[in-house]
């Protein structure tokens, strides 16, 4: 008995304000008929009221504590109040009968509200509900086919001419040509060039000393070989 006294209270005006002739639409469930409301003024006090409840459910959609059934969940109402405010709109537009706002405003309005959110086929995902499987492996697959797209248009197959086709501008750019083969000619000859001083036998530096061949040298003659190469270094650079 008490919850229906309530849910009375909440569904319709007190006496109080039938009597000031105000409603408190804070307090009052929204009409699932949209377009049973015949006055401008109420019909844009309830789109009001959705806009207000809108905003704070998309502000939670950022919470970290949300899981994945949660984020889905909300998500899902946030599009099923998206497409009440359309309903809204259309209603406040129709009773004002163009006195509302211009479309330019309205068109807007809607953008702040989507802020940051993101469409995908066709379904709007706000928040944290882009970090959902089903939508991250979409953005990463549509990710993909635009690397793809972006190879294919840089190399149009269709325009490589035909290897007999010597009479097309792009022969040259796909096929040996005598400028080619000159320039094939000079990396052999710069190759040729490099192999050979490379091959060229090398003069033993001042660093380079020759350790005495026979068994493992032992740690004197190991400290010995040390100070020698030590002396032959700063006799280099005394140049003496």
């Amino acid at each position: 008995m008490n919850r229906i006294s309530d849910k009375t209270s909440m569904d319709s005006p007190s006496q109080e304000e039938g009597e000031a002739g105000y409603k408190d639409y804070g307090r009052l469930r929204r009409p699932r008929n949209v377009q049973g409301v015949r006055s401008a003024k109420e019909a844009s006090a309830w789109r009001a009221q959705l806009l207000q409840e809108f905003r704070q459910l998309s502000v939670r959609m950022h919470d970290p504590a949300l899981s994945e059934e949660q984020l889905a969940e909300e998500n899902a109402r946030l599009n099923e109040m998206w497409r009440e405010k359309a309903r809204w709109d259309k209603q406040v537009a129709r009773l004002a009968r163009g006195s509302a706002g211009s479309s330019k405003g309205q068109a807007t309005a809607d953008r702040v509200l989507l802020a940051g959110a993101h469409k995908i086929l066709g379904k709007w995902y706000f928040g944290r509900a882009v970090e959902l499987p089903e939508v991250s492996e979409y953005i990463a697959e549509q990710k993909r086919k635009e690397r793809l797209a972006r190879v294919a248009y840089s190399v149009d197959v269709k325009r490589v001419p035909g290897v007999r086709d010597t009479a097309s501008p792009q022969h040259k750019l796909y096929y040996a040509t005598e400028q080619s083969q000159s320039v094939l000619r000079s990396q052999e000859h710069w190759t040729e060039l490099l192999q050979r001083a490379d091959n060229a036998p090398k003069k033993e530096s001042a660093h380079q000393c020759k350790m005495p061949a026979g068994p493992p040298p032992t740690q004197q003659q190991m400290e010995q070989y040390l100070v020698q190469r030590r002396k032959k270094d700063l006799l280099a650079k005394l140049e003496v």
